[in-house]
């Protein structure tokens, strides 16, 4: 059985920046929209939530960094440093959780919208698969590119 081939830094970074990238252009279509047909309540939203799932994914980015770095560079990671990234996850994820629950039961915001907006991130991810994978399917190879 083959191992499952890894992806080298030097294609994840330009990878997950294009993921970016895309979340936040399909958050501006989707904001242009809800101006369009809801008003600007709709549009708040839906630029909150893809600004939420943005800032989520870049900070679970850096915390994967970290623990990357490690490894390229050869170094252990200690105990310690296990447990600080562990308690910076941890902090991460109570946090911005925290944030949207506050934000979605305590203020006015439309919760579709947001979540509308919020979800421009799983769109991103899928439409960065289907491209990356259109160059190989085009050559005739799955293994190629």
């Amino acid at each position: 059985m083959m191992a499952p081939a890894e992806t080298p830094p030097s294609v994840a970074a330009p990878l997950l920046d294009r993921v970016e990238t895309i979340t936040l252009s399909l958050t501006a279509v989707g904001t242009g929209l809800g101006f369009l047909l809801g008003g600007s309540p709709k549009a708040l939203a839906i630029a909150l939530g893809g600004l939420f799932a943005t800032l989520n994914f870049r900070g679970l980015r850096l915390l994967i960094k970290a623990i990357l770095a490690s490894q390229q560079t050869g170094a252990v990671l200690t105990a310690g440093r296990k447990a600080g990234i562990a308690l910076l996850a941890l902090a991460k994820f109570v946090v911005f959780y925290g944030a949207v629950w506050l934000l979605l039961t305590r203020t006015p915001v439309d919760r579709i919208g947001f979540i509308l907006g919020f979800s421009s991130f799983v769109v991103a991810i899928g439409l960065q698969g289907l491209w990356s994978q259109a160059p190989r399917a085009a050559l005739g190879n799955p293994n190629h590119g």
